[in-house]
């Protein structure tokens, strides 16, 4: 990663020149595009594993085809520099391509701006998107060049090997049909759900329409329900995903525990403890990362503050150690205040905008 790294300095350098001089396509594949892929571990001048001019169903052109194993797996179209991307049609058409040869996922780039997509998601070519990376963030405080290169790497010759990216993709387009299908019952509940939602209560004096008001409140408290960045409270979460209650009230198999069972106040590190460590190996893994990555992290970050408390497993859940269920539900306190993103793929944790800002702030 570190030629990635190099290279993107040395983009960056020269941008401030070509910004405004009408680079049209080719000079921005030479000069932009094919030193990246060259450093993502792409050769470009070996036609076994970079095709240019790539002929798809129909007759139509992509400018790359990257190849593992002789089969393409990722197809690159070439724009301008100073294309802003945002044309749908031209988002719909390099998708369609992709789409029509089997080919899952598509690149749209002008060599700065790199949005990647995921061609045979069910859903209008604009959604397909997983997530775009951007070589020079206009914003200041933003990822740094190496935090740059973290996310840039998804797409290497390495981790397309290694399926990252249907890995990535999967969690994130199943958490948003999820999410959409959740919004659309809540804004519009059936009668069985209803009848369900009562039974569970167990308040059969409850009317229909005291309900539905009460999901409308709850729906307009939890904006990720609709997509939003900002939370009041998390996600539900799966229970592979999901932190147990540290030192709750009861073990496995229902039985309440005893006091002398639970940990006496004070012995575990605080969660607050934690709220830095784990903003800072976010940053250090580019801004997300999956779940088991952050905390091997914040382990090591840790190593000096862990007692021997922290390292016990949970009596509740034996394979998890308690250190690591606080460290969640830190994760949980930092999505409420919005530094951490509520709609990131399942087991993945994310930086938001405002979780950058809170990380330079205190450095």
């Amino acid at each position: 990663m570190q030629k990635l790294i190099e290279t993107i300095q040395m983009l960056r350098q020269k941008l401030p020149k070509l910004r405004g001089t009408d680079l049209k396509e080719y000079p921005t594949r030479t000069i932009l595009i094919d030193p990246l892929l060259e450093a993502l571990g792409w050769d470009v001048a070996d036609p076994d594993e970079v095709k240019l001019e790539y002929s798809t169903c129909g007759g139509r052109v992509v400018d790359y085809a990257l190849l593992l194993n002789g089969q393409p797996v990722l197809l690159v179209e070439a724009k301008p520099l100073d294309d802003p991307l945002s044309d749908v049609k031209a988002i719909t058409q390099v998708v369609g391509y992709a789409a029509n040869a089997g080919i899952e996922w598509c690149i749209l780039t002008n060599g700065v701006l790199w949005r990647v997509y995921k061609s045979m998601e069910k859903c209008p070519a604009e959604e397909k998107l997983l997530f775009e990376v951007d070589i020079d963030p206009p914003a200041p405080g933003g990822p740094t060049v190496e935090q740059i290169a973290r996310q840039m790497w998804l797409f290497s010759r390495e981790e397309m090997a290694k399926n990252t990216l249907d890995a990535i993709g999967e969690q994130k387009f199943t958490d948003s049909k999820v999410r959409k299908a959740l919004e659309a019952l809540l804004a519009n509940p059936p009668k069985k759900l209803l009848i369900l939602l009562r039974q569970t209560i167990g308040a059969s004096s409850l009317k229909f329409p005291q309900l539905k008001e009460s999901l409308g409140r709850i729906m307009a408290e939890q904006p990720w329900l609709s997509g939003g960045q900002t939370v009041g409270a998390p996600p539900p979460k799966l229970a592979a995903d999901r932190p147990a209650r540290c030192d709750s009230q009861k073990t496995t198999g229902g039985k309440r525990r005893t006091s002398a069972e639970r940990l006496p106040r004070g012995r575990r590190t605080p969660e607050d403890a934690y709220r830095r460590p784990i903003l800072e190996a976010l940053s250090e893994l580019g801004g997300q990362a999956p779940m088991s990555n952050v905390l091997d992290l914040v382990e090591k970050k840790m190593a000096s503050i862990l007692n021997q408390y922290d390292r016990q497993p949970l009596p509740s859940e034996p394979r998890t150690l308690r250190w690591r269920n606080t460290a969640q539900w830190c994760r949980n306190t930092l999505v409420r205040e919005g530094l951490l993103k509520s709609d990131s793929p399942h087991g993945v944790w994310e930086l938001t905008e405002a979780g950058w800002r809170e990380l330079k702030k205190q450095s």
